[in-house]
């Protein structure tokens, strides 16, 4: 019988393990808001990706989690980058779409998340570029006063 994943997350956060794979989503549910609250509850980083397929090729993302000062060190060029972003107006994301066409940065994927504090929603958000490209890109929305976090950066790995 496996821990719970709030287990996994509590050996990270408490020092007993350095590192944790949680599921980020699954074929059933898609998104696990579960997984990202836990991650943002408990300041928990992002190192890597894996994707797997099963028999019928729906493929699954897993998360290799650790406290953020924890984090492998990138081995590749073209990395990942997750931000929450908690949005103030609309006209945020096309402003951010215009400066990643600018600094080679690519859109991979979204997800919508509700804050349990507020009616409104988070944009988790998925990039992809080159370190110093993300880099830069990583100072936007700072300077449009936008409540980001960090989730991670990362490169994604696919089991041989």
């Amino acid at each position: 019988d496996l821990p719970p994943f709030a287990d996994a997350a509590d050996a990270v956060v408490g020092g007993d393990c350095a590192y944790c794979m949680l599921p980020l989503e699954n074929s059933r549910d898609g998104f696990l808001s579960t997984t990202l609250r836990m991650m943002t509850d408990n300041d928990l980083f992002v190192t890597r990706v894996c994707a797997c397929a099963d028999e019928s090729g729906v493929v699954t993302r897993f998360a290799l989690l650790c406290r953020e000062g924890d984090a492998l060190p990138d081995g590749g060029d073209d990395v990942q980058v997750a931000l929450r972003l908690s949005l103030k107006s609309t006209d945020t994301l096309p402003g951010l779409f215009t400066a990643m066409a600018a600094l080679g940065v690519t859109f991979v994927r979204t997800a919508s998340q509700p804050l349990g504090y507020t009616d409104g929603y988070a944009q988790l958000c998925t990039f992809s570029g080159t370190r110093e490209a993300l880099l830069a890109f990583l100072f936007l929305p700072a300077a449009a006063r936008q409540n980001c976090i960090l989730l991670g950066v990362y490169e994604t790995v696919t089991p041989a």
